[in-house]
């Protein structure tokens, strides 16, 4: 941009006439490309988000809330074969502080004894690598909960059996996969009421292996009452060359979302219900949580009905005055982010199932890369989940028998 002023302020001096033209020329440049831009979010809806902000971008970013990153210094590392002074440490984070929710459904429920055989495991004490107090919610679990529905309500609210013609990718997707989306933050909303003195919350998917001790050391390298914090793997949609800074950012919910005790707050804030809004759910109170309103609005035939998960939170979190924060050590796409360092030879089709046929060695070198992160998505199998599980103990037993010497 600075080279393209200082350009103009040559062209001024020595071509007058010229510069007049080269002006009209950009003018004409810039209100085409808004016009593209308008046309472009009218005509798919899918990419229209959030409305574009970029005419409001600085504003925007600027009051948006962010997490409050503490320095790593004399952290304790939550490894057993540390090997600091004690002294020199910060204490431990206490797991029960923490509290981590796995959404998953009855056709998946299966994944869950994955998850309990690896990092999940309710009766290991001992295990270093283990998360004892994890707690499962499938669709029955959150039909249960205030403001609960089964998949059959949540359909008809919606009517995404005739979905508009601008979600015609969307017609294909089953039913327990669109109550899947909104069992989100029915989840969080129950775990933010019940747990009103938890200082972190964690929402992952059923197929998502968490490194436990690099969860613990994520989350003691942040402040719970700072600033509000929602921390994952945060991505852009975008139009086609335009890049991301259009665009309100996008928290991959597969990954894992760390929420800390602020942000919880802020999310159960108390709003007025906006009548416009209203769900057709009658006999709710006027003033209601943030979170609440966030919860009828995706039952409303606009487009939070036909919003991933990912969206809505992102959204929510929006509304709320959250920033989300970036950290590549929750990965949604593993195999696509080894595939963008060459680890793994080719591009990645994922309309193309011979394309998603992951050999043995692509599944070690996932394996390998997911250890040294804090959560990994998209590990369906219990050997995918137990590579990444084994591969950590291991590096332990080796590194504490080095420190034993």
């Amino acid at each position: 941009t600075t080279f393209l002023i200082q350009k103009i302020q040559l062209l001024m001096k020595e071509r007058p006439c010229q510069c007049r033209s080269s002006y009209r020329y950009i003018f004409a440049m810039v209100l085409c490309t808004y016009l593209i831009l308008i046309l472009r979010m009218e005509l798919e809806p899918d990419y229209n988000i959030f409305l574009l902000n970029f005419w409001r971008w600085k504003l925007h970013t600027t009051n948006l809330d962010s997490c409050t990153f503490i320095s790593t210094k004399n952290l304790l590392r939550h490894t057993p074969h540390s090997n600091q002074d004690p002294t020199q440490q910060k204490p431990p984070i206490n797991d029960n502080s923490i509290i981590i929710s796995v959404i998953t459904g009855s056709e998946t429920r299966f994944r869950t004894t994955y998850q309990q055989a690896t990092w999940a495991n309710p009766h290991d004490t001992d295990n270093p690598f283990n998360f004892q107090n994890v707690s499962f919610f499938d669709e029955n679990d959150v039909a249960q909960m205030k403001l609960g529905m089964n998949c059959q309500e949540s359909a008809a609210i919606c009517g995404r059996d005739n979905p508009p013609e601008s979600h015609l990718i969307n017609r294909k997707k089953k039913l327990s996969w669109w109550c899947f989306q909104n069992r989100e933050l029915l989840v969080l909303y129950h775990q933010l009421i019940k747990y009103p003195d938890a200082q972190w919350f964690f929402v992952v998917n059923d197929d998502t292996y968490v490194n436990v001790p690099a969860l613990r050391t994520k989350i003691q390298a942040y402040s719970a009452t700072r600033s509000a914090c929602a921390l994952g793997d945060v991505g852009h949609l975008q139009f086609p060359f335009l890049g991301t800074h259009f665009w309100t950012p996008i928290i991959w919910d597969g990954a894992g979302v760390l929420i800390n005790r602020n942000a919880a707050n802020k999310l159960l804030r108390v709003v007025k219900v906006n009548s416009s809004r209203d769900s057709g759910i009658h006999n709710i109170d006027r003033k209601i949580p943030l979170i609440q309103q966030c919860i009828l609005n995706t039952r409303i035939r606009n487009k939070w009905c036909w919003w991933h998960s990912d969206w809505v939170l992102s959204r929510c979190l929006d509304s709320a005055g959250i920033g989300v924060t970036s950290d590549h050590s929750f990965v949604q796409f593993p195999r696509s982010m080894i595939a963008k360092t060459r680890n793994i030879s080719g591009s990645i089709d994922f309309n193309d199932q011979s394309s998603m046929k992951v050999t043995e060695d692509e599944k070690d070198r996932i394996a390998s890369y997911c250890m040294k992160k804090t959560a990994c998505h998209n590990r369906k199998t219990l050997k995918s989940m137990m590579d990444i599980h084994n591969k950590l103990i291991e590096e332990w037993k080796v590194e504490s028998r080095f420190n034993n010497y």
